[in-house]
């Protein structure tokens, strides 16, 4: 033991100096070294160090198509020294099989040159086997996950879609998958950052969680999807996503194969990236027919009544749904044709979303009101659907049958029966009620005497004038206030900031008992946050720890109450990606903490 402590400081002496002046970084990885022709791989070139990369990359890949896939920048925090990362993408299509390379890449940052490592690349014929490290883990059940190219670690995070090759408006189900063997323990901090979604309508689905086994190994899945939908065509990229979280480790420097071995404590900080997916988006066919409104995906429609007993005046609804799969909310509604001898009004809609993480689908109802205006025999006519199924390239066009309508006599109101149709439809007899004519007053003759005193005799009138210079004058004030609260606008955000906390505080207290434990730490940041940025006068968006706590110890905040800030601030960022949820108990002490704080806060600020 003595040795092993003995060693381990030798470590961190020669290790720190090193540490602290370290030069920027630049390697190359791929998302995988054996594929076949027919398919693509990405390359990420990835510069660590600097917050930012005047040039780009110089790529000479004679062997490979080369296609730009965007640029993303991202920052860790390891035990307390701030780094950034830079990654330029790029996606590779191999032009031949065989053995192929990804030879040395240069980037000039700072002045000084860097050159990566190569990378070779094996390059099979397409006869159907998979390729290494881009095929799905062994599956439980129906479930799936993508092993990374690097091989397995204790935690990782994946990111995919179903398809890269889509059409504008079809679903594209982008799955974000964080795995971790079952005897990590996390510390106090968890950060998930989601993917650059750009281009894309984003509808995220429910959160799922799991369990698979890979190559013999068990892992807790995490699985975060979102169902996003192209709203132009061209080349898009889906972003990293990220995590940055502390994972409690025992690190043995004598165990070389120790993914997590670490000279530096228990808690090291883990900052997880996804690769960004490029994907292709190709243009609706011209040949769209008359009544298409933009709808893709896979859809039927019915349309039904809801009363059997129809009179003349009496109305009823007419109700229409469509169901399936696709960007239900954006429906619109189904062509409907003239309606003879009924009278239409407004159309109300309202949509059923289901959300169970594998697709987005549902129903969209239009109901419709109509009013009978004749009796007989009368029909709704067939109302059409367009939209684009992605699965057959072509446009599809969804029908109702017609709906025979037996309507007894009755009466109209005054409106209906001045706006009644004059005919049936035809060779259908007109039944019902007609206005033919109207009475005339006649006028009448002689002097006319008012039968009250006049308006601008009465002392109301006089009343009434009063008011608009008192409007005037409460509006001159109204304006002065304002105009205060412009120029002292740091003054009146400190003055209603512990009220505007406490407002908080009581919305949190009523989600104590929900299951939804990131709306509920959220809400205490909210407070705690919101009281902060109001007395500080800075933006609650933008609230960086660092700058608050400079600001608390200025103020002569004790460092006891700063650190209860800090607690609150990375109990709610860990309870946005926790992979449990939390007691009632715990919920009530973090309750009492929030306001004790605020109390604290309170007299010294």
């Amino acid at each position: 033991m003595i040795k092993r402590f003995s060693l381990l400081s030798s470590a961190v002496l020669i290790a720190l100096p090193c540490l602290l002046k370290a030069d920027p970084t630049v390697s190359a990885r791929v998302s995988a070294t054996d594929l076949t022709v027919n398919n693509q791989i990405t390359l990420s070139i990835e510069v660590s160090g600097v917050n930012n990369v005047n040039g780009t990359p110089n790529l000479t890949l004679p062997d490979f198509d080369t296609q730009p896939a965007g640029q993303t920048s991202s920052y860790q925090w390891i035990n307390g020294q701030t780094s950034a990362l830079v990654t330029f993408n790029y996606v590779l299509t191999p032009k031949k099989t065989g053995s192929l390379q990804v030879p040395s890449i240069t980037l000039n940052v700072g002045g000084k040159t860097y050159n990566t490592q190569p990378i070779a690349i094996n390059v099979r014929p397409d006869n159907g086997v998979p390729a290494t490290g881009a095929a799905p883990a062994e599956p439980n059940g129906t479930r799936q996950v993508q092993v990374p190219a690097e091989g397995l670690k204790p935690v990782f995070m994946t990111a995919t879609v179903d398809s890269d090759k889509v059409y504008v408006g079809q679903q594209v189900l982008v799955k974000i998958q964080f795995l971790k063997r079952p005897e990590v323990r996390f510390g106090s901090q968890a950060r998930y950052s989601e993917p650059d979604l750009t281009g894309f309508l984003v509808e995220p689905l429910k959160k799922q969680e799991f369990t698979t086994t890979i190559n013999g190994a068990r892992y807790d899945v995490t699985e975060i999807p979102y169902a996003v939908f192209p709203t132009s065509d061209g080349e898009f990229v889906i972003g990293s996503a990220g995590i940055e979280l502390a994972v409690h480790t025992e690190p043995d420097p004598f165990d070389p194969n120790s993914f997590f071995q670490s000279f530096f404590g228990r808690n090291e900080i883990a900052h997880l990236t996804t690769r960004a997916i490029p994907v292709r988006v190709r243009a609706l066919p011209a040949s769209k027919p008359a009544n298409f409104s933009g709808a893709v995906g896979r859809f039927k429609m019915s349309a039904k009544i809801d009363s059997d007993q129809l009179e003349v005046g009496k109305p009823f609804n007419l109700i229409i749904t469509v169901e399936g799969v696709g960007n239900i909310k954006t429906i619109k509604e189904p062509v409907l044709p003239e309606l003879h001898g009924l009278r239409r009004y407004e159309t109300i809609s309202s949509s059923k979303i289901s959300e169970d993480g594998k697709f987005l689908s549902g129903s969209k109802e239009f109901k419709i009101l109509l009013i009978p205006q004749v009796s007989g025999q009368l029909s709704i006519p067939s109302a059409a659907f367009v939209y684009f199924n992605p699965a057959k390239n072509d446009y599809v066009i969804e029908s109702t049958p017609e709906i025979p309508l037996v309507v007894k006599p009755g009466k109209l109101n005054q409106a209906d029966q001045e706006t009644q149709t004059q005919a049936a439809p035809p060779g259908q007899p007109l039944t019902g009620v007609r206005v033919m004519e109207k009475d005339i007053r006649f006028i009448k003759t002689g002097k006319v005497h008012p039968l009250t005193r006049p308006l601008y005799e009465k002392p109301i009138f006089l009343l009434f004038n009063l008011f608009p210079p008192l409007f005037a004058f409460v509006a001159f004030l109204s304006r002065r206030q304002s105009l205060l609260k412009i120029e002292r606008a740091e003054e009146f955000r400190s003055r209603g900031a512990l009220k505007n906390a406490r407002k908080a505080i009581a919305g949190a207290r009523k989600l104590v008992k929900t299951a939804d434990a990131t709306a509920f730490y959220g809400a205490i940041h909210a407070a705690v946050a919101g009281y902060l940025a109001d007395k500080l006068a800075l933006s609650a968006s933008g609230l960086m720890w660092d700058e608050v706590d400079q600001r608390l110890a200025l103020k002569q905040v004790t460092p006891k109450t700063r650190q209860e800030i800090r607690d609150i601030f990375d109990l709610a960022d860990m309870a946005r990606f926790a992979t449990s949820s939390f007691s009632d108990e715990s919920r009530e002490t973090a309750l009492e903490n929030a306001e004790r704080v605020l109390n604290q806060l309170n007299g010294a600020l």
